[in-house]
């Protein structure tokens, strides 16, 4: 017998990374399509996993130790211990690149001078446009928008080894 789709698998640091991936990859199948709104919706969402796997990872989960709801949920209740200014929601890419910035420091072992800024930087820039509820939208994104949610996702695509 087999489970459905949304119940095979376990959310895990590799399987986020896997899936910032594989959902680059498919975003920039539909970028030469044409098919803009999903490639920024995808883009997002790859960048969204790869923070959240380097979080996880900065703040000591086992590559392949279950990530549960309650997991995620204490991961972002500790924003004040970590000196963040606010508790980050499900999807802040911003909120969460900030907590896996802050996690890394509190394990003794900081990003090379300035990465952790940048990777925090080029998050709130892409979650000034980026939000999960462009999967309800039809509207046509901008020709600027796509350009530069497509040059944040590659840098961190680029970079993301470096954050673990």
């Amino acid at each position: 017998m087999f489970l459905p789709l949304h119940q095979r698998g376990f959310d895990t640091i590799e399987e986020f990374r896997a899936a910032a991936m594989g959902r680059y990859e498919d975003a920039r199948r539909l970028h030469r399509r044409s098919r803009d709104l999903g490639a920024i919706y995808l883009f997002g969402y790859a960048v969204e996993m790869l923070v959240k796997a380097a979080y996880f990872h900065n703040a000591g989960f086992l590559r392949a130790r279950t990530i549960s709801k309650a997991d995620r949920k204490a991961a972002a209740q500790i924003w004040s211990t970590l000196g963040l200014l606010a508790e980050p929601g499900q999807h802040d890419i911003a909120g969460w690149a900030s907590l896996a910035v802050a996690a890394r420091v509190t394990c003794a072992i900081e990003y090379p001078l300035g990465f952790g800024n940048e990777i925090v930087t080029r998050a709130s820039s892409l979650y000034l446009i980026w939000r999960e509820t462009l999967r309800y939208r039809a509207t046509q994104p901008l020709g600027r928008e796509v350009r530069e949610i497509r040059s944040i996702a590659d840098w961190f695509m680029l970079n993301g080894d470096r954050m673990f």
